[in-house]
C-alpha cells in the first residue's frame, strides 16, 4: 500500500484487528454485538467513576479509596473524564 494513502495508519494502528478481519470470516450481526457490548462496558464504567465521583464530592468516600475500587491511581482517577 502507498506510503500516502490516507487509511494506511489507521490499518496499521490497528493490526492485529485487520489481520483477524481478513483471516476470518466477517460477520456483521456478531461484529455489531461486540461494539454494543463494548459500548455497555464503557458506559458501565464511567457511570461507575461518576458514581464515585459523587460520593467523593459528598464526602463519603476519599479519592484514594474510589480509585483502588476502579482499579486506578488517585492521579488517573482526577484525570479521567478529561481524558475521555
Amino acid at each position: 500500500m502507498p506510503d500516502d494513502y490516507v487509511i494506511r495508519s489507521f490499518l496499521l494502528g490497528n493490526r492485529a484487528e485487520v489481520k483477524d478481519m481478513c483471516i476470518t470470516e466477517y460477520n456483521e450481526l456478531q461484529t455489531m454485538q461486540m461494539f454494543r457490548e463494548e459500548g455497555r462496558e464503557e458506559g458501565r464504567e464511567e457511570g461507575q467513576i461518576e458514581l464515585l465521583k459523587k460520593m467523593i464530592q459528598s464526602g463519603d468516600m476519599s479519592v484514594e479509596k474510589a480509585a483502588a475500587y476502579v482499579g486506578m491511581t488517585a492521579e488517573e482517577f482526577c484525570s479521567y473524564k478529561s481524558n475521555n
